[in-house]
């Protein structure tokens, strides 16, 4: 199993859209925790560093990731940023659309769908119109 793999085995990806929360152990704190090895030592990492990582690439030695959305438990790549400890402290509280968030392109798993840094909100968006033109007409046949 990849690294990929066992990360998503513990995150569960609602179809509707919206945060993917990490079921794997959780930090009292409310932040996901997980070991793994780092120069064949064991240490914990963050799940939200690692989601970051996974799905984006490295992150600087001083910087942190903020959860745009306020939701800790959060692992979604497109609801987190990289920012300094400055940035983290100044929007403790302060809950931001992450469709409204310019940041860079995403790679890996989502590289074809991550034309513009809105490319997933749109995505979700366009499944949800769907979704509820088909509901609307199931309905229409069932009059």
């Amino acid at each position: 199993m990849s690294k990929l793999e066992a990360f998503l085995a513990r995150t569960h990806v609602p179809a509707c859209g919206g945060c993917w929360l990490w079921e794997g152990v959780r930090l009292p704190t409310g932040y996901g925790s997980l070991s793994r090895r780092i120069d064949g030592r064991p240490s914990t990492v963050g799940a939200h560093r690692l989601a970051w990582e996974l799905f984006v690439g490295p992150i600087p030695a001083d910087r942190q990731i903020d959860h745009l959305c306020q939701n800790r438990q959060c692992v979604r790549p497109d609801h987190l940023r990289v920012v300094t400890q400055q940035e983290n402290a100044n929007s403790a509280g302060v809950q931001i659309d992450p469709c409204d968030i310019r940041q860079e392109r995403f790679y890996g798993p989502f590289a074809p769908y991550m034309h513009s840094p809105y490319a997933w909100c749109q995505i979700v968006a366009d499944r949800r119109r769907r979704s509820l033109a088909a509901g609307r007409r199931k309905k229409e046949a069932a009059a």
